[in-house]
């Protein structure tokens, strides 16, 4: 006998809205990008400027979201330690 399953998505699945309207989703997203490609820009010029303390600095606030360790630390610690530690540059 054949079962049918339905498979459902942990709430709103929509990044954009009709009428182009954004989303939480889409938001959290953009803003991920944006700390990503910050943090790429900050490792390079701290490796021009030979500040291995500070790519140091920044690598182990990133260790925190190995997958190992997420059960360790909570995602809303991990995430507000993170950016207090990259925002402290620029």
């Amino acid at each position: 006998m054949l079962q049918h399953f339905t498979a459902w998505a942990a709430g709103d699945t929509y990044l954009i809205y009709p009428d182009g309207r954004s989303s939480i989703r889409m938001e959290r997203l953009t803003e991920g990008a944006q700390v990503f490609e910050k943090v790429r820009i900050l490792k390079e010029e701290f490796a021009k400027k030979g500040d291995k303390g500070a790519i140091e600095k920044i690598d182990r606030a990133l260790q925190m979201f190995d997958e190992r360790k997420l059960g360790e630390v909570p995602a809303a610690t991990a995430v507000n330690k993170a950016k207090e530690i990259i925002n402290r540059y620029y």
